[in-house]
Order: structure tokens, then C-alpha cells, then sequence
């Protein structure tokens, strides 16, 4: 934060989506319940990693954004598709009974809470 109490942008980068393939919902058997996301998909090269995952909740409905980041390299990389796969959990701790959309770069699933999730 500046002295003057602004906010300055320190970096900007543009979303630059990774190829998601398949979503997995596993819901764990705890009490209270826990969801995790299995996400499966593709980077274009190995001259690409994940990036961050950003999440948010609008009513019933997640969102996820997964982001690939070109590496800087001194070597020319392949064009070799490169399959990943990752794990993110869901933050359903209080949440009501219902069902529930989980969206993850436009592959979506559902999943249902049978009971408030406390």
C-alpha cells in the first residue's frame, strides 16, 4: 500500500487457461463432509506448468479457474502434450443440505449434500 493509502499493482498477468479434461468429485466420509475436486487435463508441452487455482462460491454454484504458465526456457520444447492431474478441496464446511455445482474451466459436475454440513 502506498504512504498515501492507494493500492498500487504490483504485477498483472493475463489468465491463461490450462485444457482441462475430466472432473472427479470425491467426497470424503468425515463429519463433517469434505469435497475434493480431482481435475485431469493437458499442458501443451513440457515447456508448461499449473499455474494457480482460483476458487470461488456464488450460492450453489463453485467456480474454478485453472491456469497453465509458459516456462522460460533456453531450449526449444517439443510439442508434446503433457497430462496432469491435481486435487483441490472444497470449502463446503457449513453449507446446507443441497445440490451443488462445481464448474472447472467450463467441465462441469455436481454433487449433493444430504444433510446441513456442519
Amino acid at each position: 500500500m502506498a504512504a498515501d493509502g492507494r493500492w498500487d499493482l504490483q504485477k498483472y498477468a493475463d489468465a491463461n487457461p490450462a485444457l482441462v479434461a475430466a472432473v472427479e468429485l470425491l467426497s470424503l466420509p468425515t463429519v463433517p463432509v469434505q469435497v475434493q475436486v480431482k481435475i485431469s487435463g493437458y499442458l501443451p508441452s513440457k515447456c508448461y506448468r499449473l499455474g494457480e487455482i482460483f476458487s470461488q462460491r456464488d450460492g450453489n454454484q463453485f467456480t474454478l479457474a485453472v491456469n497453465q504458465i509458459q516456462l522460460q526456457t533456453l531450449v526449444a520444447c517439443a510439442a508434446v502434450i503433457e497430462p496432469f492431474t491435481t486435487k483441490v478441496a472444497l470449502d463446503v464446511y457449513g453449507l446446507p443440505k443441497g445440490r451443488y455445482t462445481v464448474n472447472v474451466n467450463n467441465v462441469t459436475q455436481y454433487f449433493e449434500l444430504p444433510k446441513d454440513n456442519q
